[in-house]
């Protein structure tokens, strides 16, 4: 196993190198795959996630720019191919609609009883409150119940809303901050590995599709443009401090105009196939609806519905107690 998972490694160095990418990604997706199926009972959201995306990139020709291969194509050729930058838009969308999908349905299985009364996560808050007050100035102005209402809330406002914040070009700035700063609290705050890191950066897509040529031009050249002020303020008030990103709006692509009739083109087949895609992912998370009792404690349509961290399990490991979120 563990040269199992140094072959994970490798192949997803090679993919995200763009090298011998396509024989990368299938590696990447039968390793990572079988890892998952290994054991049932070791079941996790964000194995399931990974094996999706993984599998997507099979398909889709994410090795298009920046890569190895891009540039030894366009060598051969003696010459950069003026479509040899470019992907069409649906495989955009579709890394896009997958993580709206991730993100709105975690926030729909929040809309539980259990999960409304603060309950799942007191545990947590107990833990949390406690490094607090070890470590910041004023935290033992901080109660119990504020931190569990604040962590059950935001934790549901944020899951229901950021996919819309992202998408909308005014909120999209907001949407990357309140990402960086939710992930950014999960990595440190739980044990779940490379997933807040895979998710914030996997929310760039959600960036008009140039945006490293941007960040590269910046670099090259920085400089800070003035906020509008009325969103600045406006946004700082609404929701304290973070809303003032609200100022800044991140502008089209010059390319978008030019490219605005001929974006949305693709075959009848790749229609048909996302569509079905999208279809089965907006329908399976339901599956609980129509099966008796209350799926959080029977956990009959539980798995690859994105209910994360709704309840909490305490299991037994060689004489201790271990508890784990599901």
């Amino acid at each position: 196993m563990q040269i199992h998972f140094w072959l994970i490694g490798l192949a997803g160095l090679c993919v995200a190198l763009g090298l011998f990418y396509r024989i990368a990604a299938i590696a990447l997706w039968a390793l990572f795959l079988y890892v998952f199926l290994l054991d049932a009972a070791y079941y996790l959201n964000h194995f399931y996630l990974i094996c999706l995306l993984s599998f997507l990139l099979v398909w889709l020709p994410a090795d298009a720019c920046f890569s190895i291969d891009s540039w030894r194509r366009s060598r051969k050729a003696g010459y950069l191919q003026p479509d040899a930058c470019t992907v069409p838009f649906w495989s955009v969308f579709l890394i896009r609609a997958q993580l709206f999908v991730v993100y709105f349905y975690a926030g729909l299985a929040k809309l539980d009883p259990d999960w409304l009364a603060c309950r799942p996560l007191n545990g947590l808050a107990e833990r949390l409150l406690l490094f607090c007050q070890l470590h910041l100035p004023f935290a033992d102005r901080i109660e119990l119940a504020q931190l569990s209402f604040f962590l059950h809330y935001g934790g549901l406002v944020f899951d229901l809303s950021i996919g819309f914040l992202l998408l909308i070009r005014r909120t999209r700035i907001l949407g990357i901050v309140l990402c960086l700063l939710f992930h950014g609290m999960n990595y440190f705050i739980f044990s779940i590995g490379v997933f807040p890191i895979m998710a914030f950066c996997a929310t760039l897509i959600f960036l008009d599709t140039d945006w490293p040529r941007r960040l590269w031009a910046w670099a090259k050249r920085p400089r800070i443009h003035p906020p509008q002020w009325t969103w600045f303020f406006g946004g700082a008030l609404a929701v304290p401090a973070i809303g003032a990103a609200l100022g800044w709006k991140s502008n089209p692509s010059p390319r978008r105009a030019a490219d605005k009739g001929t974006v949305l083109r693709c075959s009848n087949v790749v229609a048909i196939l996302v569509c079905t895609w999208l279809a089965f992912h907006l329908l399976v998370p339901l599956r609980h609806l129509g099966i008796d009792g209350n799926a959080e404690w029977t956990e009959e349509g539980h798995r690859f519905s994105w209910r994360m961290m709704l309840h909490r399990k305490k299991l037994p490991v060689y004489g201790f107690t271990s508890t784990i979120g599901v």
